[in-house]
């Protein structure tokens, strides 16, 4: 995303995938000191929607009058199944349905095909998110090793790899010793353990 968008118009609400570096009011787009500023491009007009690059930053404005602006919405709990179920959904798909719909960030499950239960899996999720999808995608990692409940993961492993979180989405670690040594490495690795309420489960 670029470092700064400036946006020109009064009103707030929603505004997708952008950091903002302030909200310009339409008369000071219009002041006789801005015309000369880069930032305004002299002798154009912008239309509703509109996108223009406005100098060598990268910066832009974008005209945001009659439409609300607000922070991306964030989603701690989607299912992308990448890998190994890219029939069903990927993070492509997945992450283009997520920002249509204002969601900028979200927390992919851990129960691909195969788990995401060791760092190289959650560096391939993440790589594979930095080319292909507009918005932030941030793997869980999985308790224990296929989600079997048997043997724990990697977790401190896959913390240094960036996952958010811990989660056997799902699924119960149904051997109490393990689990509990489970949340204790997340805990001391500063990631929250999920559990997903599911029926079932």
């Amino acid at each position: 995303f670029p470092a700064n968008v400036f946006l020109v118009g009064k009103s707030i609400g929603l505004f997708m995938g952008y950091q903002t570096a302030g909200i310009m009011q339409e008369e000071e787009y219009n002041s006789a000191e801005n015309q000369q500023h880069p930032l305004t491009m002299k002798g154009t007009e912008m239309l509703p929607g509109d996108v223009r690059y406005v100098d060598q930053n990268g910066d832009r404005v974008i005209d945001a009058k009659g439409k609300l602006v607000m922070p991306g919405i964030i989603d701690l709990h989607v299912h992308f199944r990448d890998p190994g179920q890219t029939h069903k959904e990927d993070i492509k798909s997945g992450a283009a349905a997520a920002a249509r719909g204002g969601v900028t960030t979200v927390v992919a499950m851990p129960n691909t095909t195969p788990t995401i239960d060791n760092p190289d899996r959650v560096n391939y999720v993440h790589n594979k998110a930095a080319q292909v999808s507009g918005i932030h995608v941030l793997q869980a990692g999985a308790a224990t090793m296929g989600e079997k409940g048997t043997e724990l993961a990697d977790i401190a492993g896959m913390v240094k790899a960036g996952i958010p979180a811990v989660s056997e989405d799902g699924k119960s670690v149904m051997n109490t010793a393990l689990c509990k040594e489970a949340m204790r490495i997340a805990a001391e690795c500063g990631v929250p353990f999920f559990r997903a309420l599911t029926p079932g489960s």
